[in-house]
């Protein structure tokens, strides 16, 4: 025992020797329990994963437990957008649409069917005709599809395209019957009935058809008033302002501009303005 104390207190190093032997036996206990806790970890992991353990009662009627990831979900599938399929409207139906509305706002059959049917085969109109079918425009918009533009020939008894220059029909007052391309205008009637396609020209067939809508289709009534033509003066040296020319034609000066735009005043002596 002597022998042990005195071996304990020699010193190594300058530290005794017991205290070595104290921190070796510490270390050495400190590694005996760790591997002792990781021995039961890994017997309780097997035991847990293992096929032997008892999960409960081995009958046939207890339902298999099973977790999200067992479980194959169906994957959505978009589902595909048919289209529609739009019905293109026809001049047919659209003739049908228009005779029925006209029959039932005041129009006979007669004048109904007759105005819708001659209108789309491009015949030409009576002023009741051409009224129906201005009010059906008015209503439901053009035809979904073209008109040609067409003329009735005595030896072709089908309408054939007509790009032939327009022709006067009489001298106004008269009813102009649209035959083509070339005279479907306010602006191209006044040149073919007024000589001039200036703003009054215009104005003034145009004034007289409110209701109908250009380019007239053709088989449109057309009314030509009462034959128009501008008259002017010429200016002199004491009249040449837009003031004095406007108090000797009695005009306005408003008016006396806006029939010859682009003209400055005073204007030089002999200068011919309109003044109608």
């Amino acid at each position: 025992m002597e022998r042990f104390r005195a071996l304990m207190t020699h010193k190594v190093l300058g530290i005794p020797a017991g205290v070595f032997v104290l921190i070796f036996a510490g270390v050495i206990l400190f590694f005996a329990i760790r591997m002792r806790n990781s021995a039961a970890t890994s017997d309780t992991t097997d035991t847990t994963a293992g096929g032997d353990a008892d999960t409960g009662p081995a009958d046939d009627t207890q339902q298999p437990t099973f977790s999200a990831s067992d479980v194959e979900l169906p994957v959505a599938t978009a589902t595909p957008i048919v289209a529609q399929t739009v019905t293109n409207d026809t001049n047919d139906a659209w003739k049908r649409r228009t005779i029925e509305w006209l029959m039932g706002n005041g129009y006979t059959v007669e004048v109904a069917t007759t105005a819708i049917s001659n209108y789309l085969n491009g015949e030409p109109l009576t002023d009741a005709q051409a009224k129906a079918r201005d009010a059906a425009v008015k209503q439901f918009g053009l035809p979904p599809e073209d008109i040609p533009d067409t003329i009735k020939n005595s030896t072709n008894p089908k309408p054939r395209l007509s790009n032939s220059p327009a022709v006067s029909q009489g001298k106004p007052p008269l009813n102009h019957i649209v035959k083509g391309s070339r005279d479907n205008t306010a602006a191209e009637l006044a040149v073919l009935y007024y000589g001039t396609n200036d703003s009054d020209a215009v104005e003034k067939i145009r004034s007289a058809n409110t209701t109908k809508v250009e380019p007239y289709a053709v088989g449109t009534s057309v009314r030509i008033t009462e034959a128009y033509r501008p008259r002017y003066f010429t200016s002199t040296h004491h009249i040449n302002t837009v003031y004095e020319i406007a108090r000797k034609n009695g005009d306005s000066p408003a008016q006396v501009e806006a029939l010859n735009p682009g003209m400055n005043f005073p204007v030089k002596a002999g200068t011919r303005v309109r003044v109608h």
